[in-house]
């Protein structure tokens, strides 16, 4: 009966295709590692953007409240509630009294 022994030498193209493959399946391993990482960070972006939404139009329903307030009769029950009282001639400051403090 014949045995047959396979050839002990190593072809140069076996190692040479082994050191080749290393690096191209590295390589796709991180390019699955990356591509996991950009699917997150549009997931996040998405998330975030849905809640800026939500922000803006809390922000739009607090102004249309503000400017409720503001408007017609809003002021003067607001300063009713607050005991302020209307000031038909305001006097803000006296010219003449202005550099009284300097003169002391």
């Amino acid at each position: 009966m014949t045995f047959i022994q396979p050839k002990k030498e190593s072809n140069p193209f076996v190692r040479l295709n082994t050191l080749l493959l290393i690096p191209i399946f590295l390589g796709l391993v991180s390019l699955v590692i990356l591509y996991n990482q950009v699917v997150s960070a549009n997931h996040e972006a998405g998330a975030a953007r849905e809640k800026l939404e939500l922000v803006e139009v809390e922000n739009a329903e607090l102004k249309e409240k503000l400017f409720g307030l503001f408007s017609g009769n809003g002021v003067n029950e607001l300063a009713v509630r607050g005991g302020l009282v209307s000031d038909k001639n305001p006097e803000y400051f006296n010219p003449q009294k202005q550099w009284a403090f300097v003169s002391q």
